[in-house]
């Protein structure tokens, strides 16, 4: 089994919301990430990670995704707000750590 593979076993059993993004994209997502956000599966791969917050932390999260792929922003967490598919609020805990995803940062 490759580490992506083990990844995906993982996560796609996992209790908790994951998100892989790269380049501001979401590239992986599963089953708990789509009952959070309110998209399925589908509708989230590719969407632009930023745009599942308000429009007004929008800009810092763009930011925040870019700086966490250079590895050069470190990030401790937080509650943060997000916006489902139907526009209502959800706040989730979020943490980040930097890895490689289909050999990719």
């Amino acid at each position: 089994m490759t580490r992506d593979e083990a990844f995906r076993a993982w996560a796609d059993e996992a209790a908790c919301a994951v998100f892989i993004v790269q380049s501001g994209r979401v590239r992986y997502a599963n089953a708990q990430a789509g009952r959070l956000s309110g998209y399925t599966i589908r509708q989230l791969s590719g969407i632009k990670f930023y745009d599942l917050f308000p429009a007004n932390m929008r800009r810092a999260m763009r930011s925040w995704t870019a700086g966490l792929q250079r590895a050069d922003k470190p990030f401790d967490g937080g509650e943060f707000r997000l916006l489902t598919r139907a526009g209502e609020d959800r706040w989730a805990d979020l943490s980040a750590t930097p890895t490689l995803y289909e050999g990719k940062p």
